[in-house]
């Protein structure tokens, strides 16, 4: 056992002086391929399976803490029965206790649908019961002030992801 003992620190030393030689440097874009690199493609469908995706990967971008999994919701806007069901889910989850620093996303391909009931959706919320929640809505730039509008009582940090940016 001892003599196991003494040869892990060698053999951690020897990995490490390995490991040092490797060259794990990448080229580092300049900051327009950067930021164009972090530009999601909108699609170009009316696919609300594409959609869903790129809703998702918006909120993902706009989480507070990695820890904590979000609460992503999508309203697909050519099902009316599906609508309502949507609406009433996210009525009932915003309703419930939920942790500080926990993402809501919210995101539809229409945009102004979906900001045209968020109020149905956090009207019951009481005041600040929210707080340390994050909010994300991922729409269009004419439906932010009406979803800032809903979600500012109830506490929550609102975080507007605007569709193709």
């Amino acid at each position: 056992m001892k003599a196991s003992a003494r040869l892990i620190l060698p053999a951690f030393l020897v990995g490490l002086l390995a490991l040092s030689g490797c060259d794990n440097t990448t080229p580092v874009a300049d900051s327009g391929d950067q930021a164009a690199a972090n530009v999601l493609a909108v699609p170009t469908s009316q696919d609300d399976g594409e959609w869903r995706q790129y809703v998702g990967r918006m909120i993902g971008k706009n989480i507070k803490r990695r820890s904590m999994p979000p609460f992503a919701f999508y309203l697909p806007p050519d099902d009316e029965e599906e609508v309502e069901k949507q609406i009433a889910h996210m009525r009932t989850t915003v309703l419930r206790p939920i942790a500080r620093d926990t993402t809501l996303g919210f995101g539809s391909r229409d945009s102004g649908l979906l900001a045209s009931r968020m109020n149905e959706v956090f009207e019951p919320v009481p005041d600040n019961a929210l707080h340390g929640v994050r909010v994300v809505f991922v729409g269009h730039e004419a439906d932010r002030e009406t979803v800032e509008a809903a979600v500012r009582d109830t506490g929550a940090e609102f975080v507007f992801a605007q569709i193709g940016s």
